[in-house]
């Protein structure tokens, strides 16, 4: 037992050893991976390292210890046979090596290109519909959208608090455009808790309101214009002859007033004529004739001057309605002017960037200038009304007198009928008509002096109608000012009007705009709190995906919303934000873009060991590019054809996303090992390059198939775990194996070798031809 160990050793020590430093160094290449997942298969070294030292110590002192026991039950041993299926393809791949090649590619390279090089990040598909999770997760899809089994979450986080109105403006907006990104079903943001828009606190809303309320304000201002026009025409269409009419009264006043200074003269010579009671009755006649005609003048005057003042106190008492009607158009139009500067200056509070346009501010200038204007002209129409109430006084004053005068006249008249009825007994009755004379130029004094009276109340009426008629005139003069500043302004304001409706009808005014109040409301606080920490400096999106969050359907979308994020936010105040999204698609995402880079690395790292060893062993560059070559075209084959496995059997389109790095890992350290024992046993042996492949790969075939066999069972023992990744990597590894066994190992191997001597014996021919 100690010699056959001894040989053992010493033929196959050496084999042993390389294989094993060569996977050795390979495991322990993975410890520069930066992908902790990865770097942990580095351990996997350890163990190679264990079972060298195990395989130098122990395994010899069991081997010397037992002997052939260790085989029991077996009892006959023939020694190691010679592979008749290896030894026959090599040996017709060296003399066909073309042939050979042809059929290798003909096999793997539609495997190859098939291969989609798309992999699955579902962890769903590691986990059977049997589990709770798995139900809840497929209820949820069936009734909501696939993404509220796992949303993502956007978290953005800035040096300045985000819950100023700027800030809100662009998380709207970049909440607005992850929306528009195709695959997202919903975004819940701090301006839109419920995932849906607050209409009030947008620019195109608002707008509409205030286009609708200077809509209502111009539509005012119009009424207050029509009636101011109409005050001004009223005001125009007035009597332009009522003081002609005042002086003509004043001259019928004079008149009187001299008629009744003859009365007194005449009423003094029959005052006379009856003391003297000598000069006859004749003399009483002719004088009570021409009382009589100076009264009927007299009285005729009074009619027509009674008459005049009444039309003129009808005329004048209708001005108390009209100042009435003027101070209401005075005070509305004031106020219309006060609403119109009020909506103005909302307007630039909603639209600051409006503050400095020139229509805007004509408007508010002119609406302020009218204010001022308006309040004047209120001054002067009380002024005027006052003065009106006192001419309409003296008025007064004047019709009492006038009374006054009517009475005395119809009294005289009484008093010369009675005096011509007493003509005719003139002696009896000269004492009555004294006393009648006495009286009548009694009355005749007081006639005087109220028609005096009234003569004086009428230039102070005309003194007060010219100034009246004078500051009309300006009253006139102010309200045409003020529907000319009115007309400019409903202008202004019909300007507006069509401003806002292209504003609101345009993309840019749907943008968010809160107003303080809103802001620092509770209601709105309450939203902060939820999608805002403490401080205000971090702000958190949840996005509700179309498609299953675990999906490989779901990481484009992410990818285009982070691509979305940086062009939305770049050129704002959140430019230097910090920003991340979280949750299952963005894990995987990140999986994909880190496992993916750090995979070529690892495995150009490993691929770099390998070769250095396998030069050092093969003593042949050319032999290890081969070797290195074959590994790679059977790992790419073996991936393809797991690939179609998995679509057609296990009905995943998709091998897992580590599957590949875990069946990279297990192929190249295995099919090192099988090219290593083949390279030893080639290198052993004498003769050309041909000869000496198909002769180590007759006597290695035994050896490869049955490591292949026992390692391909292995696998195949994780098919029945039900994890799919476990699956996977079986399936990759033992089609690898098959691969290996079959093809690359006695076929690919033989046919580059034999082409390389077969070029080499022609280079040489014609070097001896030369």
């Amino acid at each position: 037992a100690f010699l056959a160990t001894k040989e053992t050793f010493k033929s196959a020590g050496k084999t042993v050893l390389y294989s094993g430093i060569a996977v050795l160094i390979g495991f322990a290449s993975l410890a520069l991976a930066s992908f902790k997942l990865y770097q942990s298969t580095s351990a996997v070294a350890i163990g190679v390292a264990v079972l060298l030292l195990v395989l130098t110590t122990l395994n010899p002192f069991f081997m010397v210890l037992l002997g052939k026991g260790m085989f029991y039950p077996v009892k006959t041993f023939k020694g190691h046979e010679d592979s008749r299926l290896w030894g026959f393809l090599a040996k017709n791949s060296v003399v066909r090596p073309f042939a050979a090649l042809i059929i290798v590619f003909v096999i793997s390279i539609p495997f190859v290109m098939k291969y989609s090089n798309t992999l699955n990040y579902n962890d769903l598909f590691e986990v059977d519909n049997k589990y709770e999770s798995k139900m809840g997760i497929n209820v949820i899809e069936e009734h909501f959208s696939p993404g509220f089994s796992s949303p993502s979450t956007l978290v953005i986080q800035s040096d300045n608090k985000l819950d100023e109105a700027s800030s809100l403006q662009t998380l709207d907006e970049l909440t607005n455009k992850i929306l528009k990104v195709k695959g997202v079903s919903e975004v819940y943001s701090p301006t839109r808790p419920t995932g849906e828009r607050i209409k009030e606190l947008y620019i195109n809303k608002q707008a509409g309101e205030l286009n609708t309320g200077l809509g209502d304000a111009n539509g005012g201002i119009k009424e207050i214009n029509d009636g101011l026009n109409s005050a001004k025409d009223k005001m125009g269409s007035k009597d332009s002859n009522s003081l002609a009419n005042v002086q003509k009264l004043i001259d019928g006043t004079n008149e009187a007033k001299n008629g009744v200074s003859a009365l007194g003269t005449a009423l003094n010579q029959l005052s006379s004529g009856i003391n003297n009671g000598a000069q006859g009755a004749q003399q009483i006649e002719s004088g009570l004739t021409s009382v009589n005609e100076n009264i009927n003048v007299l009285s005729n005057a009074t009619s027509q001057l009674h008459a005049g003042y009444s039309q003129l106190e009808k005329g004048l008492s209708s001005y108390d309605q009209y100042f009435g009607s003027i101070s209401q158009a005075i005070d509305g139009a004031k106020k219309g002017y006060e609403q119109i500067e009020m909506l103005m200056t909302n307007f630039i509070q909603t639209k600051p960037e409006l503050a400095n346009d020139p229509n805007i501010l004509q408007t508010i200038g002119i609406a302020k200038e009218a204010q001022k204007q308006l309040g004047g002209l209120s001054n002067e129409l009380n002024q005027l009304a006052t003065q009106h109430k006192a001419a309409m006084g003296s008025f007064k004053e004047a019709n009492q007198s006038l009374s006054k005068v009517d009475n005395g006249l119809k009294e005289m008249s009484d008093g010369v009928n009675k005096l011509q009825k007493g003509a005719a007994d003139l002696k009896n009755g000269l004492n009555e008509g004294a006393s009648g004379s006495k009286q009548i130029a009694n009355k005749s004094s007081e006639l005087q002096t109220g028609l005096t009276k009234i003569n004086d109340g009428q230039g102070q009426l005309l003194t007060g109608l010219k100034d009246l008629q004078e500051q009309m005139g300006q009253l006139q003069s102010g309200l045409s000012k003020s529907t000319e500043r009115l007309e400019k302004v409903s202008n202004g304001l019909g300007d507006a009007q069509k401003y806002l409706g292209e504003l609101n009808e345009s993309k840019s005014s749907e943008k968010f705009y809160i107003p303080k109040e809103v802001l620092e409301g509770e209601d709105f606080q309450k939203a902060l709190n939820t999608y805002m920490s403490h401080d205000r400096k971090t702000a958190k999106m949840t996005i509700i995906l179309d498609v299953n969050p675990y999906s490989k359907e779901a990481m484009p979308i992410i990818e285009e919303i982070n691509k979305t994020i940086d062009g939305t936010l770049n050129g704002t105040e959140l430019k230097s934000a910090k920003k991340a999204i979280g949750g299952t698609t963005a894990r995987n995402v990140d999986l994909k873009e880190v496992t993916g880079q750090d995979f070529l690395r690892t495995a150009t790292i490993m691929l770099i060991g390998i070769v250095i060893v396998l030069i050092v062993i093969t003593r042949s560059f050319l032999n290890t590019i081969f070797i290195i070559g074959s590994l790679i075209l059977a790992y790419f084959a073996s991936l393809g054809i797991s690939e179609q496995i998995s679509a057609h059997v296990l009905n995943v389109e998709s091998l897992s996303w580590n599957v590949p790095f875990f069946s990279f890992i297990m192929i190249v350290a295995l099919g090192v090992d099988y090219s290593i024992f083949v390279m030893m046993r080639y290198n052993e042996l004498e003769g050309d390059p041909a000869t000496k492949i198909v002769n180590a790969s007759r006597h290695i075939g035994g050896v490869v198939l049955s490591a292949a066999l026992i390692l391909g069972g292995t696998f195949a023992a994780l098919i029945p775990s039900g994890v799919l990744t476990l699956i996977q990597v079986a399936s990759v590894v033992g089609v690898a194996l098959l691969l290996l066994a079959i093809i690359v190992m006695p076929i690919l191997l033989p046919a580059l070798i034999g082409l390389t001597s077969k070029i080499k014996n022609y280079t040489k021919k014609l070097s001896k031809r030369k």
